[in-house]
């Protein structure tokens, strides 16, 4: 755990003193003086693999696993996205989400729109349901939705496919990360479980000029619509965890048309985590 922000030379446990260097080596220890076979050169911190892509920082922490490079699981979304310039958006808000449900659960409803009628009936006004598609790739899927066409008369709107908006694009990377690239701005989802059946999503909402005046009130109606979304799944995803502990559960069927992408992540889990 990591207490404090800012510029440091050095970084220090909040345990017992210890201070390791920038690059994990260890510095000092309090009152070690004379301990035998004690080598510091081999009490550093853990190496990870780091990579950086745009502002975004990935870290792999398992050194069991085949390292595959980060360009090869995120395919072609660097070129799709690149137009959006994300690396020049600031992060303006996070939001921490804790679910009384399996993470699975969770990834299950996001990779799928065929709730979307049902569930969210404001972003069913957005969208063009009847164009939803979703595409997979080796490590990651795409959910294309383009933006309804506007009708005069009509229910007021947040994007229109007349001004140039024409389209909001969901990702989910191999397990547990969500880009959601709408017209109008960039948000990441971090899926980390807490336990068997509890799930902490950590939402990070990006724009750009995200902190002036003019776009503070245009940002507050965003994020609150993207809220508004979240805690329609929260209460459905919560409503499937209870499903699933019913003596009478056996198993569903995927939906063909809707579901591939829930089936392509099954099929992931399948194969890097066989056993579970």
């Amino acid at each position: 755990m990591t207490v404090g922000s800012g510029c440091r030379a050095s970084f220090q446990c909040q345990y017992h003193g210890w201070t390791y260097g920038l690059d994990g080596r260890l510095l000092t220890t309090p009152e070690f003086d004379g301990v035998e076979c004690f080598d510091k050169d081999r009490m550093g911190l853990a190496a990870v693999d780091v990579a950086i892509w745009e502002n975004l920082i990935f870290i792999r922490m398992s050194r069991d696993v085949v390292e595959v490079p980060l360009e090869a699981y995120l395919g072609e979304i660097p070129d799709a996205i690149r137009p959006m310039a994300i690396s020049s958006m600031s992060t303006v808000e996070q939001r921490d989400y804790v679910l009384e449900c399996n993470w699975k659960v969770y990834v299950d409803n996001y990779l799928e729109g065929y709730h979307i009628p049902i569930v969210h009936p404001s972003l069913m006004r957005e969208l063009d349901y009847a164009a939803y598609r979703t595409i997979t790739s080796r490590y990651y899927s795409l959910q294309h939705a383009p933006i309804r066409a506007s009708k005069s008369g009509g229910a007021m709107r947040r994007y229109s496919s007349e001004q140039g908006q024409t389209q909001a694009l969901y990702y989910w990377i191999f397990p547990n990360l969500m880009l959601n690239v709408y017209p109008d701005n960039f948000s990441t989802n971090l899926i980390v479980p807490l336990s068997h059946d509890k799930t902490l999503t950590i939402f990070e909402w990006y724009f750009q000029d995200g902190h002036s005046e003019k776009a503070r009130e245009k940002i507050r109606e965003t994020i609150e619509f993207s809220d508004e979304i979240q805690q329609e799944d929260i209460r459905i995803c919560e409503a499937v965890q209870r499903g699933l502990r019913s003596i009478s559960y056996d198993r569903g069927r995927y939906s063909v048309s809707r579901e591939n992408g829930v089936h392509h992540f099954h099929s992931l889990l399948n194969e890097f985590m066989p056993d579970q």
